[in-house]
């Protein structure tokens, strides 16, 4: 009677073993290297991170150059993640002057205790 409920788990037993084994051995998933997007005068260029960068740092990295006015979303400071995208907005600083003529009246009126 011992051998009947021995069988069934021993077998329960050889079964969780292989169970374990067939799962051990399926294939890792390759590791997903991060992506980031630049978008700079309205053209947007997609690169891969392959290490951790902030944005500044990765910035540099790719040869973006910026002015002092320049205005970069999200800050430099902040570290980049996968499908973070990165807007550059160019900011020139310009003066224009016009000489314009305007049209007047002169009006004279007399006083009486002043020479004209």
């Amino acid at each position: 009677m011992s051998f009947n409920v021995l069988k069934p788990t021993l077998y329960l037993i050889a079964l969780a073993g292989l169970l374990v084994v067939l799962v051990a051995c399926q294939p890792e998933e390759p590791a997903q290297v991060p992506i980031v997007s630049v978008i700079e005068g309205g053209i947007e260029r997609t690169y891969e991170l392959p290490e951790s960068r902030t944005v500044d740092e990765f910035l540099n990295d790719i040869g973006i150059e910026r002015g002092e006015l320049d205005r970069v979303s999200p800050p430099g400071y902040i570290q980049l993640t996968d499908n973070t995208r990165i807007t550059i907005v160019r900011v020139e600083e310009r003066v224009d002057c016009e000489v314009e003529n305007i049209p007047y009246q002169q009006q004279r009126i007399p006083r009486e205790g002043l020479q004209p």
